[in-house]
């Protein structure tokens, strides 16, 4: 159980969540302005065209004729929120009066959470856990799908420290409860509807998985057989409660433009070795937008930052924490970015062609 002193201390932690939240989008959340990004606007525009349609016809548009010669319009993934069960309770307060942006404070929230509860479940002390939190939900990624339009990625990656904390929750105790954790954050982050995101979690979590039963092994500890069995069946748990919208969509995916993508038009915003630089210096390669930025890439809207200090954090994290946490961390960031560099890696061909 969570001591008194610990609970004052997660208050104060989503206090302070709260209070950058309102810092950064101050405009939005004050004064009444909005983004003005096209991938911002585009999904704005669907939405009021379907809410006039409810409002002249008194139902729900089934049908969207704007996509691939007529679709469903679950199947589009457009307007899909409501088969988001926390969407409800958004729903609830958005009809008492809350601002629509409120939504996406509620989720950096979340997420913030997320990261301080995984951390402090691998024994990682209060501060440096707050620190980790405030800098992975504050992260100009996470800002920039927020102003870009990108709310379902920004919504969905939220839950990636909170699927970890569900198979860390396992690997303490392997219980019927924790598997029920771990297979409905799974299930919110896959019906939350952004399937890359998810995808690349899934990638994550196996690689954190298999590095841990790997280590175990060989340093002549218990292995964690059960464990991971346990994890898996939480996971296809989760999946098959998402099912409803993802089966349905398979039929349309020869429609898609995505669909038989080459290996140019996928790799078409690769990150490179040059490009790195950004994570300490932001405007090496100007601001992004087309006005300003001159770097390899055809353009981009924000420098993928993430600054000196927060790397030196990270780096001292390697030498005081437990080796089997530090080392299965290590290995995802080292994969996930040379996968990020896309045609400039050896290691995404690899993906591309069998993953």
């Amino acid at each position: 159980m969570m001591s008194a002193f610990n609970r004052v201390q997660l208050i104060v932690l989503v206090f302070i969540f709260l209070l950058i939240s309102l810092f950064l989008f101050s405009d939005i959340v004050f004064f009444g302005k909005m983004f003005t990004h096209g991938d911002y606007l585009s999904p704005l525009a669907i939405k009021v065209g379907i809410e006039r349609y409810i409002s002249e016809y008194g139902e729900y548009p089934y049908w969207l004729p704007s996509m691939m010669f007529g679709i469903p319009t679950v199947h589009s993934f457009q307007n899909i929120s409501s088969y988001y069960p926390p969407q409800y309770a958004i729903d609830l307060l958005k009809n008492l009066g809350m601002p629509v942006f409120w939504n996406y404070i509620f989720h950096i929230i979340f997420g913030g959470l997320g990261m301080y509860m995984l951390l402090r479940k691998i024994d990682i002390d209060y501060y440096p856990s707050s620190i980790a939190a405030i800098a992975f939900i504050f992260n100009p990624y996470i800002v920039a799908m927020i102003m870009t339009g990108h709310g379902s990625q920004m919504m969905t990656s939220v839950y990636i420290p909170w699927v970890f904390y569900g198979y860390c929750l396992i690997e303490s105790k392997y219980s019927f409860r924790n598997v029920g954790i771990l297979s409905l954050i799974v299930a919110f982050q896959l019906l939350r509807a952004h399937v890359q995101i998810a995808y690349y979690t899934w990638i994550a979590l196996a690689l954190f998985i298999a590095f841990r039963f790997i280590y175990f092994y060989f340093s002549k500890r218990k292995a964690l057989l059960k464990q991971v069995f346990f994890a898996c069946i939480g996971l296809f748990i989760g999946l098959i409660s998402s099912l409803s919208i993802y089966i349905p969509s398979l039929f349309y995916k020869s429609q898609s433009i995505r669909d038989g993508y080459s290996f140019v038009d996928a790799t078409g915003w690769s990150f490179s070795f040059n490009e790195a630089i950004t994570l300490l210096i932001p405007s090496y390669f100007g601001f992004g937008g087309r006005e300003s930025y001159f770097g390899p890439m055809g353009l981009t809207d924000f420098p993928n930052y993430i600054g000196p200090l927060i790397l030196i954090f990270a780096a001292c994290s390697f030498f005081t924490s437990k080796k089997e946490s530090s080392f299965g961390f290590i290995i995802i960031s080292i994969v996930f970015f040379m996968l990020s560099m896309g045609k400039n890696s050896w290691l995404y061909e690899i993906f591309f062609n069998f993953f």
